[in-house]
């Protein structure tokens, strides 16, 4: 068993190793990584009640809200349109010098004086621009708090997945600890003559399982704990704790 599982562990390397090759454009067959003899890296653990302003750097957050206020400035430049734009030319061209035909005239461009440039206006054009406008604003805020939330889940499903596997993790670390005992005291028994060698492979065994489950299960809290880092767009380790009042949202409407 302990060697199937030493061969399978082999091939999974040999496939990463390959998947890397083709990331940098190697050749996968010259390509070879040393083996490292080191110790795993320990699982980050969260702050307890991190804020959710550290979702804003996410990047799907991020264009979502930038959607957003790109939508509102829409909201203001359809209202805004219905207001003249004086323009300091000295310039004195066709046009009525009066509002009363701007309700009504299906006029170009407007202009007495300093210059007075009007958009171009048909009927309810603007108007249904501006509806326009307010139902893209809507569907953009739609899409930004649609995206947080599932932002915030998404954190919330990763936060309990590393709590449980961090509580899994330490339960067979402290498994494999006394199976490790249990194999000395086996090999001292041994030596003393008080059992025989099937014991101590017994024990070896024991031993060897519980260390290869501490493992795998550090090695999937560290997995996760990457996974975790990936949905807050970034590590946690610079939080201001001035920031724990702080959440995202989206630009208010310009009325």
């Amino acid at each position: 068993m302990a060697r199937q599982q030493l061969n399978e562990l082999r091939l999974q390397r040999e496939r990463m190793q390959h998947a890397l090759a083709l990331l940098v454009g190697a050749n996968p067959e010259e390509f070879h990584i040393a083996p490292v003899d080191a110790e795993l890296p320990t699982p980050l653990h969260p702050i307890p009640g991190m804020p959710s302003v550290l979702l804003e750097r996410r990047p799907d957050v991020v264009s979502a809200e930038e959607k957003v206020k790109a939508a509102n400035a829409n909201i203001g430049v359809a209202k805004a349109a219905w207001f003249p734009v004086f323009n300091l030319t000295g310039y004195s061209g066709y046009g009525n010098t009066g509002y009363g035909p701007l309700l009504v005239a299906p006029n170009r461009l407007w202009s007495f004086g300093p210059t007075l440039s009007l958009p171009l206006f048909n009927g309810g054009q603007i108007a249904a621009a501006n509806d326009l406008a307010r139902a893209q604003w809507e569907e953009s805020v739609a899409n930004y708090r649609n995206t947080v939330l599932g932002a915030w889940r998404e954190v919330e499903d990763q936060l309990a997945a590393l709590r449980e596997l961090e509580e899994e993790a330490e339960a067979a670390h402290g498994a494999s600890e006394a199976a490790q005992q249990a194999l000395e005291q086996a090999r001292l028994r041994f030596e003393g003559g008080l059992t025989n060698r099937f014991e101590v492979l017994q024990a070896e065994r024991t031993a060897a399982l519980t260390l290869t489950g501490a493992t795998q299960l550090r090695l999937r809290a560290l997995a996760s704990s990457i996974v975790l880092v990936k949905a807050l767009g970034g590590g946690w380790s610079d939080l201001d704790s001035s920031d724990s009042e702080k959440s995202p949202a989206p630009a208010g409407v310009h009325s």
